[in-house]
C-alpha cells in the first residue's frame, strides 16, 4: 500500500504530497465537498483524455478520511515563476498562456455529460458575491444575456495553473472547470491578471506589475489573433465575471472589481 510522502506544497483547496515515486497525491482539505473532488478527477480525466497537457490522472486515494486524486508527478515550475527568473521571456510566456486556453477551448464538451454547464456554476456563486445590492438585481440578467455553448472552459485559468516541464507547458487544477462559452473564460483570466492585488510576500511590486502588464498584453492580442474570438465578445463578460469573482474574498481586489462592475458598458 502506497503512503503518502513530504508535503511539495499546499493552496486553499488541497495540499499535495509525495505518493511513491513518480505520483503525488492532491489531499483535499478537511470538510472539501466530495461533490468538488469527484468534479475535478471528471475534468481531468476529460482533458488528459482530449488530448490536452496535463497530468496523467491516476484513481483517486483517501486518507484519514480526506479525499484525494492520485496524479504523475510533473517536475517544473509554474508559468509565473519560469517568466519572472527572465523578464525576456515574459512575452513568450503569455503567447504559451494564449495558445493553451485556446486549445482547451477547441474542446467541445457533450451536454449529456456530468460537466456542468457555466450557468450552473455561476448559480452556486450567485448568493455569496459582495457587490452592491443593485448589482446584486441585476447578475441574473448579465449572467443569462452570455451565450450558452459547451466548449470546455477551465474557470481559473492563470500562469499558476501551467507548470513549464521537460516535457512542455502542463495545466493542473480543473476543480472549476466547465462547458459553456469561451470568451467568459477568457474575461476572468484577463481579471485576474489585471488585479492590483499581490500576496504581502511579494517582493519588488513595481516590477512585478509591469512584468504582468506585458505578460497580459502577449496573452491578449495572441488569443484574439488564433481563437478568432472577438474583443467585444470579452469586455461584454467582462462585467458579470467581475461581479462573481468577488464571491471569492481575495483581499485588495473589492474596489478593484467593483470599478469595473460601475464602469459604463459599451452598446
Amino acid at each position: 500500500m502506497v503512503t503518502k510522502g513530504v508535503r511539495l506544497g499546499r493552496g486553499r483547496t488541497a495540499e499535495v504530497y509525495e505518493y511513491g515515486e513518480n505520483e503525488v497525491l492532491k489531499l483535499f482539505l478537511p470538510g472539501f465537498s466530495a461533490e468538488a473532488v469527484t468534479r475535478e478527477f471528471e475534468l481531468s480525466s476529460l482533458a488528459a483524455d482530449s488530448g490536452l497537457p496535463v497530468p496523467k490522472v491516476l484513481g483517486r486515494a483517501t486518507h484519514n478520511g480526506r479525499s484525494g486524486i492520485v496524479y504523475e508527478r510533473v517536475q517544473g515550475v509554474t508559468l509565473t515563476r519560469w517568466a519572472i527568473e527572465n523578464p525576456l521571456r515574459v512575452r513568450g510566456a503569455g503567447r504559451i498562456l494564449a495558445e493553451l486556453h485556446s486549445a482547451i477551448h477547441k474542446v467541445q464538451v457533450d451536454p449529456t455529460s456530468p460537466v456542468p454547464s457555466q450557468q450552473e456554476s455561476w448559480a452556486r456563486t450567485l448568493q455569496n458575491t459582495d457587490v452592491p445590492e443593485s448589482a446584486r438585481n441585476s447578475l441574473p440578467q448579465w449572467l443569462a444575456a452570455i451565450p450558452q455553448a459547451n466548449a470546455l472552459c477551465h474557470g481559473d485559468f492563470h500562469p499558476d495553473n501551467v507548470i513549464m516541464t521537460a516535457q512542455g507547458p502542463m495545466v493542473i487544477d480543473w476543480m472549476t472547470g466547465t462547458r459553456g462559452d469561451p470568451a467568459a473564460d477568457v474575461a476572468r483570466t484577463w481579471l485576474i491578471l489585471s488585479t492590483p492585488a499581490l500576496p504581502p510576500e511579494v517582493p519588488m511590486k513595481p516590477l512585478v506589475r509591469m512584468i504582468r502588464h506585458y505578460f497580459r498584453e502577449s496573452y491578449l492580442q495572441t488569443y484574439l489573433k488564433i481563437s478568432g474570438i472577438p474583443m467585444a465578445d470579452i469586455l461584454f463578460c467582462r462585467r458579470a465575471m467581475a461581479a462573481l469573482r468577488t464571491a471569492e474574498g481575495i483581499l485588495g481586489e473589492r474596489e478593484y472589481l467593483l470599478r469595473i462592475i460601475d464602469a459604463p458598458q459599451a452598446p
